[in-house]
């Protein structure tokens, strides 16, 4: 059995008959899933020879809540049966393999980057205990799911709020709070982000961002950091650009209005801003004759 255990492989054995779902994590409302940490999240339904083996796995803790069926973790010290309600979690950088142990294994997990609000995972290890969480976790996850509807359309108004549930219900479960302090910035910040998005025409600064927060602009800009990981006005192009995909995907607005919701002089002012951005200009993107959805939404060129 050691054997085993030290010589996980890389395996990818997933039967046409397994169904899994991903939470939207491009959409603007679900920007408290990626403040939170989260980089991919889904629901499976995996079913019997679903086999996968990473000996090296990205930067990145892993939970999974097991709702229904059983299935097991492969680690290179354990394995672990992984039954009903049972919550594991691994810490970044441990080798892992995952099998169904019988005939299906039904899971909600989460992808997290390794922020500080997270460093009591690594110090924990792998754990698993059972939680009485897994509906509620699963209730909000389905709910967001939900809100997103047909591919294409724009996401219903609780999706940001259900977002955030989806956060506190991972808070509870994992029992890492961050200090108060912590969860206050992040709030308003937050909060500051809404009103970015609501008034993307405005002339913002860094000056006028940072009193929001009643903080100096160079205090601001560390926590923008801390949090974000970026810059605040790179923080600010980021929104104006998720908005202008929003408005070009589904609306007919000519670029000359789209620049102006957007805060920018003019047309091509805005169009050197998206083409920075997301690696072509708009007007590509404007042609149905061009138009290719998947290269869009994979665009990941920043500015």
């Amino acid at each position: 059995m050691a054997k085993i255990f030290n010589n996980i492989l890389k395996i990818s054995n997933i039967p046409a008959n397994c169904r899994e779902r991903y939470l939207n994590l491009e959409s603007p409302e679900a920007a408290p899933l990626k403040s939170y940490g989260i980089v991919y999240s889904g629901i499976s339904y995996l079913r019997k020879g679903y086999e996968i083996g990473s000996p090296n796995p990205p930067s990145q803790h892993m939970v999974i809540f097991t709702m229904d069926g059983e299935g097991c973790l492969i680690t290179n010290e354990n394995e672990y049966l992984l039954d009903k309600e049972t919550l594991i979690v691994v810490p970044e950088g441990i080798p892992r393999g995952f099998r169904v142990k019988d005939d299906d294994w039904r899971i909600l997990w989460f992808y997290m980057q390794p922020l500080s609000h997270w460093n009591g995972l690594s110090e924990r290890g792998v754990t698993f205990s059972h939680t009485a969480l897994c509906p509620e976790i699963e209730n909000s996850m389905e709910a967001y799911l939900a809100e997103f509807g047909s591919p294409g359309m724009p996401a219903g108004r609780a999706a940001p709020l259900l977002a955030e549930l989806i956060c506190i219900y991972l808070d509870r479960a994992l029992n890492v709070s961050a200090v108060p302090e912590d969860l206050r910035q992040k709030n308003a910040l937050e909060n500051l982000w809404k009103s970015v998005r609501e008034k993307t025409n405005a002339k913002w600064d860094l000056a006028e961002l940072a009193a929001t927060l009643n903080v100096s602009p160079s205090t601001f800009q560390r926590l923008v950091g801390k949090y974000y990981s970026t810059t605040a006005w790179q923080k600010v192009i980021q929104i104006r650009m998720e908005q202008a995909k929003i408005m070009i995907l589904n609306t007919d607005y000519p670029l000359k209005v789209i620049a102006e919701k957007l805060g920018y002089a003019d047309e091509f002012v805005f169009s050197n801003a998206f083409k920075r951005y997301y690696g072509a200009f708009p007007r590509k993107y404007k042609k149905p004759s061009f138009f290719n959805v998947s290269d869009f939404l994979e665009a990941n060129v920043r500015v």
